[in-house]
């Protein structure tokens, strides 16, 4: 969940994705929705299948040091999937990962053998 409000791109072709994983619709369904996101402002919600949010998670931690959760690694799954579209082809895909990762120290994300 991020915060759209900033500022309004779509005069320049900007896109706003909205991620979410499966088995957890925050922006598409009933969970926990931040006052923060404004729906409204959100152009497309995407899914991310669990397992795929899982993997990118651990890749990320193991071979980049990047320690951040589940939902970081929704939103790099769905960016890897859309930059390799046609629609996204040759343009410049931002993902932001607001997530220190410090509650997953003691989780199967950095214990994986």
């Amino acid at each position: 969940m991020g915060n759209p409000r900033r500022e309004d791109g779509r005069a320049d072709g900007r896109h706003r994705h909205g991620v979410e994983r499966e088995q957890s619709p925050v922006i598409s369904g009933i969970g926990f929705r931040s006052d923060v996101l404004d729906v409204s402002r959100v152009d497309r919600v995407e899914k991310a299948r669990d397992r795929e949010t899982m993997d990118d998670a651990y890749r990320r931690t193991r071979e980049e040091g990047i320690l951040s959760g589940v939902s970081c690694g929704a939103a790099v799954a769905v960016a890897a999937g859309r930059a390799k579209t046609p629609e996204f082809a040759e343009k410049t895909i931002v993902v932001i990962l607001p997530d220190a990762g410090k509650r997953y120290r003691s989780t199967s994300l950095c214990d994986r053998s």
